[in-house]
């Protein structure tokens, strides 16, 4: 029990652990997005629903049709075996009704991401806890006596587990509020099938039921990853297990990103830890593979499997902890050691700039940390993805009529609006007469099929010329506001379609509140040693009075934290100016920046492209500002916890709260 209050209540771990919560929390409102989620609503999904039956009876027949088909009747192939499979799974999904509700909350949990990188987190942060007696030289100690080898050893493992469970459960408890209060009125105790993306899952379950055994599956992901490093703590006591377990786990995602479905190897794709922990939702889809000629579900395979593992990892480490006598510990890798020596001896000697470089990127690991964070944006940025819904005739009229707006831009306008209209009612009249004429030529016995073909290429032709006007008229009602903005402000304007640029600049207000989260995030975490490694190693006083120390060593601090702060901010907000890009391209970038609606409080012309220019260059200002801001902290701390503590109340949650406020008031 010592152990496990030690590892799970101590200050650092409760501190981090909420931390991680909050983070989470916060990350997965602004994921609660509505101009990027994407899920069937309205009548498409009134459609799904009310066409399941339908769905299921269509792989039932299909499965008993190629059951009849000579090519698959070897009773003893994979194939036949697996169309046996799928008619028996299926045919227990004829009793199920889904039902339509609000499917966007669920839909932004299911794929967060977020919640396994942070339990894996915590779970790593509990293996490294327990090295402590090796960080403290008491190694030999605690292993000179029978309860510090096995009984020990059997403790971290039941603290592991523990930390996890709690861990797992407390983000599944954080996330389930927000998408409810997010959107509100989901039934959580409709069938899972109720949601168009689970329309493969086979169990009789709810959609919380579910959840719950999506998080239960994440948390066995971790415990199974975990033990793997703790295993290899057994072996290696150096920080070469850390190594080893990163290419291990670095092998698992590789698997998974190049592997395809269809690979003869797409049993290591699924049957994998990044998937159980990342990618719970390929186990939605209705898949078996094929184990030994046996037609095997994916996701039970994966349960079955990272079980296994557990089971296996943790009785190797104990058996191996528990034979971890005390003894002089010899170089097991002579050459390394060897070689490490030589280029130790002849590595040239750096200056103070790169020394300090070295020092805050790899002794505090501030490159890892910037890695991390920036690994996190991209994933978390390219699991929704944007979509075009601008009509072709609004596009058309744009592209007509782009260029600067003016009065004979305007008429030009109207004149093609007039030919438009007084086409359409040609066409309608034409529309009309053949219609009168219809049932007299029925009453004279005549062929009707030319005057029914006429009919309907006049019924075609109205509906296009509708939808040009529809189109016309939102362009016209757009170069007119911003003709009267123009006679108001003096400015001269261009017409020119503003989708990508009012999404980047105005309505995707939650990805760049989220980015600058993610911003300042990195620069605490990067930065919260800067000054405070100093104090804590107690070599601040002598630092001062040498000749390098002082302002000197203060200004190559600020330059270092210059680069990395600028570096970051601008990966980071740079990809959400490439997704759009490349769903909506951008276009007319020599346009004066009043073109745009939502810009057009800018007293300052300038082009669109100075325009962004200059705000990429002020967020990576601000993120400077920021690392201002936590070296400062850092300079009143005594250590880097502190730092992290401090910069996360007196930083991230304002801002958090300020988010929050413009949210509630629609700022």
């Amino acid at each position: 029990m010592a152990e496990m209050k030690r590892v799970l209540l101590g200050r650092k771990s409760l501190t981090l652990l909420i931390i991680v919560i909050f983070l989470h929390a916060v990350f997965f409102f602004y994921q609660c997005n509505d101009v990027k989620r994407d899920t069937l609503s309205g009548t498409e999904l009134e459609e799904y629903v009310n066409g399941y039956q339908e769905y299921v009876s269509g792989v039932l027949t299909n499965a008993e049709e190629m059951l009849e088909n000579p090519l698959f009747s070897n009773k003893n192939s994979h194939v036949y075996r697996n169309l046996v499979k799928t008619k028996q799974d299926f045919q227990g999904l004829l009793d199920i009704t889904p039902i339509v509700g609000e499917n966007r909350g669920v839909m932004a949990m299911i794929p967060f991401r977020l919640t396994g990188y942070l339990m894996l987190l915590m779970g790593i942060y509990y293996v490294l806890c327990f090295m402590a007696e090796r960080q403290k030289g008491l190694y030999l100690l605690v292993r000179c006596t029978s309860r510090g080898r096995f009984p020990l050893s059997l403790e971290r493992v039941f603290t592991l587990i523990l930390g996890l469970f709690i861990t797992g459960s407390l983000l599944f408890l954080t996330v389930l509020p927000v998408a409810m209060l997010r959107f509100p009125g989901a039934n959580l105790s409709r069938p899972i099938q109720s949601i168009p993306e689970f329309s493969g899952v086979l169990s009789h379950v709810s959609i919380f039921g579910y959840l719950c055994l999506i998080m239960l599956r994440k948390i066995l992901g971790c415990i199974v990853t975990c033990m793997l490093l703790y295993f290899c703590m057994s072996l290696l006591r150096s920080s070469l297990c850390i190594l080893l377990f990163l290419g291990i786990f670095l092998g698992e995602y590789l698997l998974y990103a190049l592997l395809l479905p269809t690979d003869r190897l797409c049993i290591l794709k699924y049957v994998n830890l990044y998937t159980l922990i990342f990618s719970t939702q390929d186990y939605a889809h209705y898949y078996n593979m094929n184990f030994f000629g046996h037609p095997v579900l994916t996701g039970t395979s994966s349960d079955l499997v990272a079980a296994f593992a557990f089971l296996a990892f943790s009785l190797l480490a104990l058996w191996q902890f528990a034979h971890q006598y005390p003894k002089a510990e010899g170089k097991r890798f002579p050459l390394l050691d060897r070689i490490g020596a030589n280029i130790s001896m002849k590595k040239p000697q750096l200056s103070p700039f790169l020394w300090e470089c070295k020092k805050i990127l790899f002794s505090q690991k501030a490159l890892l940390i910037l890695c991390m964070v920036l690994y996190l944006a991209w994933s978390s940025s390219q699991e929704i993805s944007y979509r075009d819904y601008r009509s072709t005739y609004v596009l058309h009229w744009y592209e007509e009529f782009q260029g600067k707006i003016d009065e004979t831009k305007l008429k030009d306008m109207q004149k093609q609006m007039d030919k438009l209209v007084k086409k359409l009612g040609k066409l309608e009249a034409s529309l009309q007469h053949q219609q009168e004429l219809l049932p007299m030529e029925i009453q004279k016995g005549h062929d009707t099929s030319k005057i029914a073909q006429n009919i309907a290429s006049l019924m075609a032709a109205i509906r296009e010329y509708n939808l040009n006007i529809k189109g016309l008229t939102e362009v016209q009602e757009h170069a007119q506001a911003n003709y009267e903005f123009t006679k108001s402000s003096g400015i001269t304007v261009d017409l020119l379609d503003p989708t990508c640029y009012e999404l980047l600049l105005s309505k995707d207000y939650q990805t760049v509140r989220q980015n600058y989260l993610y911003v300042l995030l990195a620069v605490i975490f990067m930065f919260s040693g800067v000054m405070a490694i100093e104090s804590s190693s107690n070599v601040k006083p002598l630092l001062h009075v040498l000749p390098r120390g002082g302002r000197p060593m203060l200004l190559r601090k600020l330059a270092i934290v210059f680069l990395l702060s600028v570096i970051c901010a601008l990966f980071i907000h740079f990809i959400q100016y490439i997704q759009i890009g490349k769903i909506l391209p951008y276009h007319s970038m020599d346009a004066v920046i009043q073109s745009i609606p939502c810009v057009h409080y800018l007293p300052i012309i300038m082009t669109i492209r100075t325009y962004l220019i200059l705000l990429y260059a002020f967020r990576c200002f601000l993120a400077f500002l920021l690392g201002i801001a936590v070296m400062t902290i850092s300079h009143y701390s005594k250590n880097r916890s502190n730092t992290i503590a401090l910069s996360v109340f007196l930083l991230v949650i304002p801002m958090v709260l300020l988010s929050y406020f413009f949210l509630a008031t629609g700022a």
